[in-house]
């Protein structure tokens, strides 16, 4: 389970997730949930195998003259080879990945910044999106997961426009209240990453008071 919400305005897109990394095996670490490209410019958050993050970056290395087209066509075909090859190695091999991506970027071609989800899995079906297939994002604010009324409550979550966000109050409560929701996923820290028209930016505006190997705090009040 990731916190990821994506907030997109005329000139900049902003992709917020949290740091805790929960693993099949082993007990949980921090880790960066998006992968940075530079000079695209793109930001890409993964929900599922966060090597998808550090593989995705590396795309910068193997394309030095790659733009974002060329970015969001490379990602179904890299998913199709990545994915079947995870998984023979694992040793369950009986476990299905399912990994959930949002590109998002600036298109020079469409002179637009873009927002662009796929998935490995077959959970969105019933939503008409089939595995391995881009597509494009038209809402300007999305979370996930969504917080319960309680949790909202509890951290003083209210929604506003995309226009309007602030991540340091609207995104950290937004956050928070995912936390309460999923307090055993959800944690460590905030981090909002940023892709403009000029390029890409990615800063921890908030730290929760969390250690490895502890049970993550329900406070609401730890804001800051």
């Amino acid at each position: 389970m990731t916190a990821l919400n994506v907030i997109q305005r005329d000139n900049e897109i902003m992709v917020m997730t949290d740091g805790l990394g929960v693993q099949i095996a082993g007990p949980p670490k921090p880790i960066q949930k998006v992968g940075l490209l530079a000079h695209v410019p793109a930001v890409v958050a993964v929900r599922g195998n966060m090597a998808l993050a550090r593989n995705f970056a590396a795309f910068d290395e193997l394309s030095p003259g790659g733009t974002f087209e060329d970015f969001v066509d490379f990602v179904p075909a890299f998913l199709e080879m990545f994915v079947p090859q995870v998984e023979a190695a694992q040793k369950q091999p009986k476990l299905k990945l399912s990994n959930e991506i949002h590109v998002c970027g600036y298109s020079a071609l469409r002179d637009r910044l873009e927002h662009y989800f796929i998935t490995t899995g077959t959970e969105y079906q019933p939503f008409g999106r089939e595995p391995y297939q881009m597509y494009l994002e038209t809402e300007r604010s999305t979370a996930s997961p969504m917080p319960s009324e309680d949790a909202r409550t509890a951290a003083k979550c209210r929604y506003v426009d995309a226009d309007a966000f602030d991540p340091a109050d609207h995104g950290i409560k937004l956050m928070e209240a995912q936390r309460l929701t999923y307090p055993e996923y959800i944690g460590l820290f905030v981090q909002v990453s940023r892709v403009t028209r000029h390029g890409v930016s990615s800063q921890v505006i908030h730290r929760w008071p969390d250690r490895i190997g502890e049970r993550i705090s329900h406070d609401p009040n730890c804001l800051l």
